[in-house]
């Protein structure tokens, strides 16, 4: 391997190939606006974020519509003649 140890001569390829890609990122990276970063990201955030918070608003507001989930008075009462003593938010 052109009279050197494998070791140097793996090192020195390894370098090679991140100064490539540290050149071709660095490329993409610095030609990108504000505005190519914010439409690159919005579709994740919407897509990965929003559903988090949506999805369990309208299933408890369908349940609620078709009768299921209701509260059980009586199981309610039962659990307040207890006097708990620790907060129940």
């Amino acid at each position: 391997m052109l009279g050197t140890d494998p070791f140097s001569w793996l090192w020195h390829q390894f370098v090679f190939f991140m100064n490539e890609v540290w050149q071709v990122y660095f490329i993409h990276f610095r030609n990108r606006t504000l505005l190519d970063w914010t439409l690159f990201f919005v579709p994740f955030y919407i897509f990965g974020e929003v559903p988090r918070y949506l999805v369990p608003a309208f299933t408890l507001a369908f349940a609620r519509f078709f009768g299921m989930g209701k509260s059980n008075e009586v199981e309610k009462e039962r659990f307040w003649a207890t006097n708990p003593s620790i907060s129940v938010l």
